[in-house]
């Protein structure tokens, strides 16, 4: 994401330079309502930095990037047409463009605040599954940890639950879940059975699911 920050950065610092020249070159006499619309302006310029500062240091966050660019960037030409109108307009009063830009600046921020809002509440959703789901599972290693007398089945669960790493339910990894919980059912019956081979082939398959649960969660 640093590098979004960077190049957006050194994009919105040249473009401010050139739009800067071209409108003071333009406008020679400075009145109230270029000044209005040159700060109005120079805010939507500022506002393309948002998505990378938002998103820094946050891979999961890489797909929301892309949207938040493209409304900065449709709010930046929106505010640049209403500026050049502001700048040929002999006729336009200060409280006309004003309006304009407060409105359409209010928008813009009822958008992106609308688009984290909305993030925030499906992550929580996903944090929820992948409680839910680690609550169960370790649950149930620790009730077939005091089933078992087999030490090296004792052992073996106790670094299952140090291996099984946090992480947030998706559609790839819901299947395996559902394939750690239904060995973890299998194991119980082969452990009260006193099964110790088959308890163990169903150890090695669990510690398969996990890894592989660890990756796509990863």
């Amino acid at each position: 994401m640093k590098r979004h920050l960077k190049t957006t950065g050194i994009i919105c610092a040249i473009l401010l330079i050139v739009l800067s020249v071209i409108f003071f070159t333009v406008q020679r006499e400075i009145t109230p309502v270029f000044v209005t619309g040159y700060i109005f302006l120079v805010i939507s310029i500022a506002a393309q930095l948002l998505p990378a500062i938002l998103c820094d240091n946050k891979p999961d966050l890489e797909f929301l990037y892309a949207s938040e660019f493209i409304i900065c960037l449709i709010y930046f030409v929106l505010q640049l047409i209403i500026s050049i109108i502001a700048l040929l307009s002999e006729s336009m009063s200060v409280t006309a463009i004003l309006i304009c830009e407060s409105v359409l600046t209010g928008i813009f921020a009822i958008v992106m605040l609308v688009m984290r809002v909305s993030v925030r509440h499906i992550n929580q959703g996903e944090s929820s599954s992948a409680y839910n789901f680690m609550e169960k599972a370790q649950r149930e290693i620790k009730l077939l940890m005091l089933q078992t007398t087999d030490d090296t089945l004792k052992n073996d669960f106790a670094q299952l639950m140090n291996d099984m790493a946090w992480g947030r339910t998706n559609p790839e990894s819901l299947q395996t879940e559902k394939g750690i919980m239904s060995v973890l059912q299998k194991m119980k019956d082969t452990i009260s059975n006193n099964k110790l081979l088959e308890s163990q082939q169903l150890m090695t398959e669990l510690k398969t699911l996990v890894q592989k649960r660890n990756i796509l969660c990863g």
